[in-house]
């Protein structure tokens, strides 16, 4: 079983030293680096891998070149019904991860 910091150092291994390794040097969010990357809807890279989720805009070049509708849960009760969040109570949704 994989935790936080085996997690953490995964998505270093497959972004920033991916970058380095392939001699980019105009990789991170940087003024006059290209706007090119993805945006997850997660608290941080533990959670994104944790519950996998989809990949919410894929933008390149400063344009969003495909976004994805979120699914939404919902839970059904005699009294009402509530919509349901993975990572509402999640130990680290509040920590900064990747």
């Amino acid at each position: 079983m994989m935790g936080y910091s085996q997690i953490d150092s995964g998505l270093n291994l497959i972004t920033h030293n991916s970058a380095r390794t392939f001699g980019v040097n105009d990789y991170g969010i940087e003024k006059g680096n290209p706007a090119n990357l993805i945006i997850l809807p997660a608290e941080s890279g533990f959670e994104a891998v944790r519950c996998q989720v989809p990949v919410r805009w894929s933008i390149r070049q400063g344009r969003v070149i495909a976004s994805t509708q979120l699914a939404q849960t919902w839970i059904q009760m005699d009294n009402g019904g509530e919509e349901l969040f993975f990572t509402k109570n999640s130990p680290f949704a509040g920590r900064k991860g990747a």
